[in-house]
């Protein structure tokens, strides 16, 4: 039961690390796409953190608890969100990255608490794209 709910934790830090981190290619400023990418990214690490705090996620081990509640904290979320191609739209098409970022989010702030530990924001397709995108995968 404890590995199964740990690998659910490192599955869940695995995207949020996917997420918000990519390559370092040149990236185009917009500080208002800064700001508002911002925002979601302490509302999606916001709806994480509400999550772990679960009752069904306190059986996990304490050293599990603490690193993710330090990731997922407001500061260290925003460091590392500050570091992502999305966020410095270090991407092709940076239209399609914010549409796909923006889809990604909505959805995933749609999936209750039981959904986001079952990984189903795996399977959502804007999901997938951002994934690629922050991995520096042309799409």
């Amino acid at each position: 039961m404890i590995l199964h709910q740990s690998l659910i934790y490192s599955v869940l830090f695995g995207f949020l690390v996917y997420f918000l981190l990519g390559c370092k290619p040149k990236g185009k400023d917009e500080p208002q796409w800064k700001e508002e990418s911002q925002r979601l990214a302490m509302s999606l690490c916001a709806h994480l953190l509400r999550c772990s705090q679960d009752s069904d996620w306190q059986t996990l081990p304490e050293k599990w608890s603490i690193f993710a509640k330090g990731k997922l904290e407001e500061n260290s979320c925003q460091s590392e969100f500050r570091k992502s191609n999305i966020f410095e739209l270090r991407v092709p098409d940076p239209e399609f990255a914010k549409t796909q970022f923006k889809g990604c989010l909505s959805k995933i702030f749609a999936l209750d608490c039981v959904s986001i530990r079952q990984n189903d924001f795996s399977k959502i397709k804007e999901c997938q794209v951002v994934e690629a995108l922050q991995n520096g995968i042309n799409i």
